[in-house]
């Protein structure tokens, strides 16, 4: 939770693809935090989701949320298109 509470006192941050991260939120019935994002150009999906799996499961902070039974969700839009990621722990189990 306090890190979505950091990004929405951010936001918009431009990322380091294409991307702007444009809102955050904290669902925490389900334990769930949602990044939405605005993609100017195409993207492709698989390639995007193993990098922010990768990303997510290689990044400490975000690994041990993950651990504890977090579930992070990336929203992009690009366009009318929304394309929808969502990394779980055992997500990191394949990135061996």
């Amino acid at each position: 939770k306090s890190g979505v509470q950091v990004v929405m006192q951010r936001v918009p941050i431009q990322m380091e693809d294409q991307s702007v991260l444009v809102g955050a939120e904290y669902e925490p019935a389900s334990r769930v935090a949602t990044y939405h994002y605005m993609q100017a150009s195409k993207l492709d999906p698989a390639s995007l989701r193993t990098r922010l799996t990768a990303k997510n499961c290689s990044t400490p902070n975000t690994r041990a949320m993950l651990d504890r039974g977090i579930i992070f969700r990336h929203l992009y839009t690009v366009g009318e298109r929304q394309l929808d990621v969502t990394v779980r722990d055992r997500d990191c189990a394949s990135q061996g």
